[in-house]
């Protein structure tokens, strides 16, 4: 045994450090997965408020420019 190393007391905490280490992954990637869920529903959220805005606008302009156009033409 190297290094003073006892196979009953040294293997047996690693061996439970490394089982909560991949426990603790394990938890991570299952926290990445649903946020990676989470952000997707947001842009899909953002993209639809983003082409209602800009319907909006669209139709705004198109008032005023019907607007001006009628202005123009009562002269």
């Amino acid at each position: 045994m190297a290094h003073g190393c006892n196979l009953t007391t040294d293997i047996c905490p690693s061996a439970r450090e490394i089982s909560a280490q991949r426990q603790s992954i394990e938890d991570l990637e299952a926290w990445q997965t649903r946020q990676n869920g989470t952000l997707q529903r947001l842009e899909d959220k953002l993209d639809s408020l983003r082409n209602w805005i800009m319907g909006a606008m669209f139709t705004s302009l198109v008032a005023l420019i019907g607007w001006i156009l009628a202005t123009l033409l009562k002269k």
